[in-house]
């Protein structure tokens, strides 16, 4: 049987294969948006598998630090960075978010099909980040959320000032970092988070390590930051 050894888990069959498939040590969106359309109808199976402990991994560990940082008024607006298959749009209505609209946007267009189903999106863009400023206006949402998107090469660290171009000031930017990413002694995502802050685009209001992918012994580097 063929396996695969991921940041500490022995992982067989088609999870292996997804874990081939999407993995890489440069950025590629052609590759990315190949593998995610493979594995869009399994998805949500694999993330599940990969927790381990009932919930979605990093998509229910994302939008709970979210949830502990973006106040639930009536009325927001919410960039879904990264949307996958919705899931995190999902957990956001389970925690009590009641937002005038949420737009999701991602690489996969076989993802978004499935996002589609879900019914709670207002608009889905098929599109990979930083290259969003002719769908995304500056100031068109009050938080972002990327849950998963900064893992291995999955998104870009130019994402990040898409992200504050597009929030309004005082609105946050809630997001992930896989450790492993970001212990790097040469990580472009921890290097640019850092400059952000230092060139005053946003201010980190909150930052912890916590479970991931629990199954899978994964953790990540959860941020909250606003935007000034």
């Amino acid at each position: 049987m063929q396996q695969d050894h991921i940041e500490g888990k022995i992982i067989d069959g088609r999870l292996g294969q997804f874990h081939r498939d999407v993995h890489a040590l440069t950025y590629d969106p052609d590759r990315l948006e190949r593998a995610y359309d493979k594995h869009a109808e399994n998805y949500d199976e694999f993330l599940l598998d990969l927790a381990g402990d009932g919930t979605s991994g990093c998509s229910h560990y994302t939008t709970l630090f979210f949830s502990r940082h973006v106040p639930k008024h009536k009325g927001l607006r919410i960039l879904d960075a990264g949307v996958g298959t919705g899931i995190g749009g999902v957990e956001l209505i389970n925690l009590g978010y009641n937002p005038l609209s949420i737009i999701g946007v991602d690489l996969s267009s076989k993802m978004l099909a499935q996002a589609e189903k879900r019914g709670i999106y207002e608009a889905l863009h098929h599109a990979c980040f930083p290259e969003t400023n002719e769908i995304l206006q500056p100031d068109e949402f009050d938080a972002v959320l990327c849950a998963g998107g900064f893992s291995h090469a999955a998104m870009p660290d130019s994402a990040m000032p898409e992200f504050v171009r597009v929030t309004r000031p005082g609105g946050f930017v809630v997001f992930s970092v896989r450790k492993s990413v970001y212990d790097k002694s040469d990580s472009a995502i921890t290097a640019m988070i850092k400059r952000l802050e230092e060139n005053r685009s946003w201010k980190i209001v909150a930052q912890e390590c916590g479970d991931y992918l629990p199954a899978d012994g994964v953790q990540a580097v959860y941020f909250a930051c606003q935007v000034l």
